[in-house]
Order: structure tokens, then sequence, then C-alpha cells
């Protein structure tokens, strides 16, 4: 860098950026939304508040902060091919033989303390009891399994038993 050029930069004086709060405005609605509001959508929601600004102004800002739009992208069981099918002894008789211990079970997501974790429950169809459950952050079927080890510890063991599940 030349000796002129290193001066006329010192000389130049630095001035308060443009839309400070325009900008705190704009990442306050980005985090609101979680990350997922694009520059329309940020645009729209600043508009409900009265501050009518056009979508390149709130890119240029959105560039400026470093904030980028992340859509969730769509669940897909990838685990279908993989799958073992088997006989349906069921066949949705759901008041089984008083020799036939039949269990039910199935899976459900649910939000603790801010985190997704997903719940798999055993039911006993006979008195319509939970006999197991498992709570895991990983939805695979070692949840499941994991559900009905604490079921057969839980009910006496019969001759015939059946589990249920999709």
């Amino acid at each position: 860098m030349s000796e002129s050029a290193y001066y006329a930069q010192c000389k130049v004086v630095k001035t308060p950026q443009k839309h400070t709060a325009l900008s705190v405005e704009i990442k306050s609605l980005f985090v609101e939304s979680r990350g997922s509001a694009g520059k329309r959508t940020l645009r729209d929601l600043l508009k409900r508040k009265s501050i009518f600004v056009g979508p390149y102004l709130v890119r240029k800002l959105m560039k400026q902060q470093g904030l980028f739009s992340k859509q969730p992208q769509k669940w897909q069981n990838r685990n279908k091919e993989n799958g073992q099918i088997f006989a349906n002894h069921l066949n949705r008789e759901f008041t089984p033989n008083a020799d036939t211990t039949v269990f039910c079970g199935d899976t459900t997501y649910l939000k603790v303390n801010g985190i997704w974790c997903y719940l798999a429950v055993v039911i006993n169809l006979c008195n319509r009891q939970v006999v197991g459950w498992k709570l895991s952050r990983h939805h695979d079927s070692e949840l499941v399994v994991d559900a009905l080890h604490h079921a057969m510890l839980n009910v006496k063991k019969m001759a015939k038993i059946i589990f249920h599940s999709d």
C-alpha cells in the first residue's frame, strides 16, 4: 500500500451505519421465526408494524448480519425398504382371550424442556393398562424394543404373547 493511500484511509471518518434500528428489528423478527423467515416474510412482518421497506433493503440488511433463511425439510421414512413385515395375527380383535397376552404399542413425539423427544408406549389390551414405556431423543426401532422389554418386566408371562405395533 502506498503512503498516500494509507494516510487517505486514516482520514476517512467512520460514518455510523444507516438503518441500525431497522437492522435490530429485522434481527428480532428473524430470531422470533426460529430462522425460517426470508426477505419477503420479514418485509410483511415489518409492514404489520407500519415499517414500509422493500425486499432488497431487507435482503441487504440480512446479508450484513449474516442471517440466512433455513426452511425445515419434509420428513421422509427411508427405512421402509429395509423393514420386515409380519403376518397380522391380531386381525383387529382388540378384546383378546384370557389365555393370550396381547400388547399394543405406538410412538409419538413431544417437547420436553424445549427439546423434541420420542415416547414409545406399550398397552396390555386385556386390561387397557400401560405396562411399558420408553422416552428417547431418537426415533428408531431400539426405542420400541426397549419399551417392550420394560413391559415384559412388568407383566406375568403367558404361554402366548402377541405384540402389535405399526
